[in-house]
C-alpha cells in the first residue's frame, strides 16, 4: 500500500510505501499533523490517524520534548549568567571606607604595575612565537624542494668577490681571490712607496740585510677586506621553487626573497639558510601566521585584563603594587567595563604617563568612568 503526503505549502509528495513514510517521520519530514492519504483514495487524514505510524510518532514526540527541555535549561543558565553580570549594587562600604578617603594611584605605581603585566603578556607572546616558528619550519620542510640549483640561481657565482674577497700571501703581497696572482698593490696608476733607513747598530736588522740602502724603496702593501653587500641577497628571476640548496653557501641568508617567475609561481622567504638544509616558506602563508599570532596575543591581553579586573578589580601587577580599579563612585567594576577600559588603554596608553603625572588620571580612566586608587587610603581632613 502506498501513500501521498501534503506539506504546509500544499505540495504533494509520493506515492511512497509504509517504510519510506516511517523514515520520513524519523527525519522529522512528517509530523503527527501532516496530511496523508492513501494513494488510491482522495480523502486526507493526519499521520497520527494511521496505526502503523504510531510508534515512530511517539519516538518523535519524545525527541521534541528532550530538545525543548535542553533549550529551557540553556535559557535558565543564560539568565543566571546575565543576572550575575547585572547583579544589583549593594552598599558594601566598611569602616575602612568610611574612615579613609580613596587616594589616586601615583604614576610610578601605575607604570610599575603596567610593566609587571607587560612581562606576563610578553611571556605568553614568546611562547606563541616559538610555537609558530616550529609550525613554520614544518611547513617550510614540505614546501622546500630537494633539487640542485640551476646555475642562474647560484648567487655566489654572480658575485664572487663577496664570497672569496682578496687573500694576502705569505710574502706580504696581495693575492687575488679569483686569479691567484700575487703582486704589488697600486692605487690608481702610481705605486705607493716608502723609504726605510736602517741604523748600523740596529739589533733588530736581520742578518744578511744591507741596512745601508738609504734610497732603497719598499712597496707598501694595501689589503682590502672582502666586500659585504648592503642588502640581503634576493633571487627575483627564478623559474622554479627554492630547494634545500638555496643556502648560505650559494649566497642566500635568513630573510632572502625567492620569486618564482613561472606562471602560477609564488614568492618565498628564507627562514633557515643552513648548508644543504635551507628552509623556505611562501610569503603569503608566513604573513597569515604572523597575523594569527598577533591576533592571539591581542585576545589574550583583553582576556587577561578583562577577567582580572572584572572579577578581582586588579591585575597581578596592580595587586603586587597595591592599586586597584573602581568606578567613579568607588563601587565595583564589572567585566564589560573592564574590557572597555583595556581597549581604551591600548589605544590611548601613550598619553597616560603625562596625564597621570599632571592630573592623576589617564584618558582611558575618564572615558570608561573609572578610577585607579591605592589600596591604602588617606584619612579625611579634620
Amino acid at each position: 500500500m502506498e501513500f501521498v503526503i501534503r506539506d504546509l505549502e500544499g505540495s504533494e509528495h509520493g506515492p511512497v510505501g509504509e517504510e519510506t513514510l516511517k523514515k520520513w517521520v524519523e527525519d522529522d519530514r512528517v509530523t503527527a499533523k501532516t496530511e496523508v492519504r492513501n494513494a488510491l483514495l482522495g480523502n486526507w487524514k493526519h499521520a497520527e490517524d494511521f496505526g502503523f505510524l504510531s510508534e515512530v510518532l511517539e519516538l518523535q514526540a519524545s525527541r521534541e520534548l528532550a530538545v525543548e527541555d535542553n533549550f529551557n535549561k540553556a535559557a535558565k543558565a543564560a539568565g543566571k549568567m546575565s543576572r550575575f553580570f547585572r547583579k544589583p549594587q549593594t552598599d558594601k562600604r566598611t569602616s575602612f571606607v568610611c574612615k579613609y578617603s580613596p587616594e589616586a594611584a601615583p604614576i610610578e605605581r601605575r607604570m610599575l604595575a603596567w610593566l609587571f603585566d607587560l612581562f606576563i603578556v610578553a611571556l605568553v607572546a614568546l611562547a606563541l612565537f616559538n610555537y609558530s616558528i616550529g609550525i613554520a619550519k614544518k611547513i617550510a620542510i614540505k614546501e622546500t624542494g630537494s633539487e640542485e640549483l640551476r646555475e642562474e640561481d647560484i648567487l655566489a657565482e654572480k658575485d664572487p668577490d663577496w664570497v672569496e674577497g682578496e687573500q694576502t700571501d705569505k710574502a706580504g703581497g696581495v693575492q687575488d681571490g679569483k686569479t691567484g696572482k700575487t703582486g704589488t698593490k697600486t692605487t690608481g696608476s702610481t705605486t705607493e712607496d716608502t723609504k726605510k733607513t736602517a741604523s748600523p747598530g740596529d739589533a733588530s736588522q736581520p742578518a744578511g740585510a744591507s741596512g745601508t740602502g738609504e734610497g732603497e724603496d719598499e712597496a707598501l702593501v694595501i689589503i682590502e677586506k672582502p666586500r659585504i653587500p648592503d642588502l640581503l641577497p634576493d633571487n627575483l628571476e627564478a623559474i622554479t621553487p627554492p630547494s634545500i640548496y638555496a643556502d648560505s653557501v650559494n649566497g642566500y641568508n635568513l630573510g632572502s626573497i625567492w620569486q618564482n617567475k613561472s606562471p602560477g609561481g609564488l614568492r618565498y622567504v628564507c627562514i633557515d639558510a643552513g648548508e644543504g638544509a635551507a628552509m623556505w616558506i611562501t610569503v603569503s602563508r608566513l604573513r597569515k601566521m604572523v597575523t594569527t599570532v598577533f591576533s592571539l596575543i591581542l585576545l589574550f591581553t583583553l582576556f587577561y585584563y578583562g577577567v582580572t579586573l572584572g572579577f578581582f578589580a586588579q591585575t597581578f601587577g596592580m595587586w603586587y603594587w597595591g592599586i586597584f580599579i573602581v568606578k567613579k563612585d568607588v563601587s565595583e567594576v564589572y567585566f564589560l567595563r573592564a574590557i572597555a577600559w583595556t581597549v581604551l588603554m591600548i589605544v590611548l596608553g601613550i598619553f597616560s604617563p603625562l596625564c597621570v603625572y599632571l592630573f592623576r588620571w589617564a584618558p582611558h580612566d575618564v572615558i570608561a568612568k573609572v578610577r585607579v586608587i591605592q589600596v591604602a587610603g588617606t584619612p579625611p581632613a579634620g
